[in-house]
């Protein structure tokens, strides 16, 4: 499958970085992200919360979006008590940019474990830190395996929506791009960075005949083994898995198809 056409589904930025960076390398390389990030649905909530950030002893950002959804929200530089966690490299880098985020612990998987929710619990525990009040940043639902664990070991975990997700509806220049791969029997490789987008990317199929059905047939590429799981559930037949962060992911690209 040397020179399969590429489908990433990461949404906003980090996506946008991914595709441009592939297609800088050469790879062809359509952009169809799972969802758009909007804003929260309730500011003056996130507003409150955030202000109140000494409040905690952990705030778990979930994703980059996450991070930079949050950055501007700031009204107060990141208090010093306030553990910053993040479950994976990529979202770790991100935080760096937050108001203050110099002085306060950030704390990540180590890069030899995987990243996600599993992979920040193992840190968590690693670190010997006790916290008694967390604080996930999140959209409005997802990551409900780390609040378990959490409340299980006896802390008190809010949730904050500091984005929404929207369902992304396919553009013309990229359904026509499909189109075109799916006559020319071009099986693509498509990259798929969380569990919800599984079905989302085959619902924004469902307009174009047969293309949900071509999309399985070929790779799909899962930055974690619950993805997985999701794909194979889905009817994806070939699946890879890599770390989340760009550099993995292009490396894991790369080694597949020279």
């Amino acid at each position: 499958m040397a020179g399969a056409p590429v489908i990433v589904t990461r949404p906003a930025e980090p996506g946008r970085r991914l595709v441009e960076e592939l297609g800088r390398r050469g790879r062809e390389v359509v952009w169809c992200p799972a969802f758009d990030i909007v804003a929260p649905a309730d500011e003056a909530e996130v507003g409150r919360v955030l202000a109140r950030l000494a409040d905690y002893d952990l705030a778990l950002f979930v994703s980059p979006n996450a991070v930079q959804a949050t950055a501007p929200r700031l009204a107060v530089d990141w208090p010093a008590s306030t553990v910053i966690g993040a479950v994976g490299a990529a979202t770790l880098e991100a935080t760096a940019a937050l108001r203050g985020a110099a002085h306060a612990v950030r704390l990540a998987p180590d890069q030899e474990d995987e990243s996600g929710s599993e992979g920040f619990w193992r840190a968590w525990q690693a670190s010997g830190r006790l916290a008694h009040r967390v604080l996930l940043l999140r959209a409005a639902a997802g990551r409900d395996w780390i609040v378990d664990r959490f409340r299980a070991a006896g802390a008190v975990v809010d949730a904050l929506a500091v984005y929404e997700r929207r369902a992304h509806r396919l553009g013309e220049p990229e359904r026509r791009l499909i189109q075109e791969w799916q006559r020319d029997g071009r099986a693509p490789i498509t990259i798929v960075s969380s569990t919800e987008s599984v079905a989302s990317i085959l619902e924004q199929l469902e307009g174009i005949e047969g293309a949900a059905d071509w999309l399985k047939q070929g790779i799909a590429l899962a930055t974690h083994p619950r993805i997985a799981q999701r794909l194979h559930s889905a009817g994806f037949a070939r699946i890879e898995t890599s770390s989340a962060d760009d550099s993995a992911v292009i490396g894991t690209l790369e080694s597949m198809h020279g």
